[in-house]
């Protein structure tokens, strides 16, 4: 796949690039980075809107000190001519904790057959 190449997510089917599992359900895009730590491997996603309305992107990456989501905005768009470094300055914006919303009293019922409430996880 060559850098820019524009994807088609078919629903139900994975699409895989690199150690990206993408997958489509609905308008929610599903990417998985599989062993990002792992060297040479994408550890980084950077999510962009293409819309009337302009918008700075975001870049999401897994700290796994934190054990959780980290998010970074940048605060630079321009650069001056001849400028070969052109550094966005990405600074931590958010940080959202794994497992911070993890239901275990529904987990444990739905284990046991005690719950016939479909898993808000799982993609429709």
């Amino acid at each position: 796949m060559k850098d820019g190449q524009r994807i088609k997510f078919e629903p139900g089917t994975f699409t895989k690039c690199d150690n990206l599992r993408m997958n489509r359900s609905g308008d929610t895009a599903y990417i998985t980075m599989e062993y990002p730590r792992n060297e040479g491997e994408i550890g980084k996603l950077i999510l962009d809107i293409s819309e009337c309305r302009a918008a700075d992107g975001i870049r999401v990456s897994y700290d796994f000190k934190r054990d959780g989501w980290k998010i970074e905005q940048a605060s630079r768009f321009c650069w001056p001519s001849g400028d070969e470094v052109c550094d966005p300055d990405w600074q931590e914006v958010a940080f959202v904790k794994a497992w911070g919303r993890e239901d275990e009293e529904w987990e444990r019922r739905a284990m046991t057959g005690q719950t016939d409430t479909p898993d808000p996880m799982s993609p429709a």
